[in-house]
Parts: C-alpha cells; structure tokens; sequence
C-alpha cells in the first residue's frame, strides 16, 4: 500500500472500479483480472494495477482478484463504507429531483435538509426531507453539524449561495450550478456541469463518425 494521496484522476478510476465490482457482485462473479477490468471500463490494465497499488490489498498469481474482497477495499479506501449528511440548497425542479433520488441514502448519502427562498416552499417537504428557509442556514447548520453541500441553484445566485454556505461552516459542496465558484482553498468544490459532459459526448460522436447534428447554430 502506498502512502500519501492518489491523483483526482486516479480517485475517479477507482470509484469506477467501485460501480465496476457492484455490478460483477449482482451478477454472481466471483474473480476479476486487472485485464477484464480495463477492458470493462475502457482503460489499460497496468493503470488498474497501478491504481489499486494504493489499496491494503492484493491479488492472487492466475487467479486474479476476489470481487467481494476489492469491493469492500475500494469501499474502505474511497469511505464509502460511511453515513454522510447533507443539505441541498434549491427547491426547483433540479433540487426536488435530487431529493427524491432514493440512490443517494442508498450510498451513503443522506439529504437531511432542503433551503430555498421562496416563502410559499417554506415548512414544505420533499418526500421526509423538511424545506427551510435559507435565512436559516447558518442556525441550522451550526446546531445539526452539517458539512456537505449540494448547490441546485441557478449560476446567478451560486456564488452567493457558496460564500454563504463557507460563512456557516460547510467544508464540501458539490455544485450543480454551471458556474465556477470562487471560494477559500480550504473548502473542496466538485462541479457537476452536464452540458459539459454532453458537449465531450458530442465531439466524442463526431470523431468517430457519427453525425448526431440536427443543423449548425448560429
């Protein structure tokens, strides 16, 4: 096992393995090679073996890996194995999405509260998840201890919204805004931009022959 931290895009790899061995262990298959991992998820086998390298783990000579066995040192490396508490700042469409998407408690993730501006939202819920008013935030999470973010606003108001949210003491925020948010290093962003993920798939389709356009825009 190494020491030190593993790059972001090593990171992203091995919560691809992850997903990887969920999917090997619904389906019954009890051992995995580094060469069938790559194959599966489109990567060279001396990367997976790489990767996982930064695991208190090994495989077997010709046998290769025991999928329950990686599975649960992924999970223990990525602290997937962990409860996690969450709030989500919007009430939109977007948000009440992402409230209802019963994943989230699954993995580990649990939205415990809902914040918004709108006064007629307000002592609503979605599904069990109570909606209070953002004016609230900084009482709330001070009282309840809640580090994690998720940000479902629109790009106007997200830097706001982040700034607030470091103010009230949250270290982590995952922002579906489309915008980047200028915000104190200590505080770790992830941005979650599907347009972006949309225009790589796009250009994917094109360099590959596809012709997926409808016209040219202007």
């Amino acid at each position: 096992m190494k020491s030190g931290l593993p790059s972001r895009a090593a990171v992203n790899r091995m919560i691809s393995y992850l997903r990887l061995m969920e999917e090997l262990l619904e389906d019954g298959v009890e051992w995995v090679s580094s060469s069938e991992i790559a194959t599966a998820l489109g990567i060279t086998s001396s990367s997976v073996r790489q990767d996982l390298t930064w695991l208190d783990f090994s495989g077997v000579p010709k046998s290769g890996y025991n999928t329950h066995e990686l599975h649960n040192a992924l999970r223990s490396f990525l602290k997937a194995d962990c409860q996690y508490n969450v709030i989500l700042i919007g009430a939109g469409n977007l948000g009440r999405a992402l409230a209802s998407h019963e994943g989230f408690r699954r993995d580990g993730y649990h939205i415990e509260a809902i914040f918004d501006t709108k006064p007629e939202l307000i002592g609503q819920s979605i599904g069990d998840v109570p909606i209070y008013h953002f004016k609230d935030l900084d009482d709330l999470v001070h009282k309840h201890g809640w580090r994690l973010a998720i940000i479902a606003v629109p790009p106007a108001a997200a830097q706001a919204v982040g700034e607030s949210l470091v103010r009230a003491g949250i270290c982590g925020i995952l922002n579906l805004s489309a915008k980047h948010l200028h915000l104190p290093s200590h505080v770790t962003v992830v941005d979650v931009r599907l347009i972006g993920a949309l225009r790589e798939l796009t250009f994917s389709l094109h360099r590959k022959g596809c012709r997926c356009q409808i016209q040219k825009m202007n």
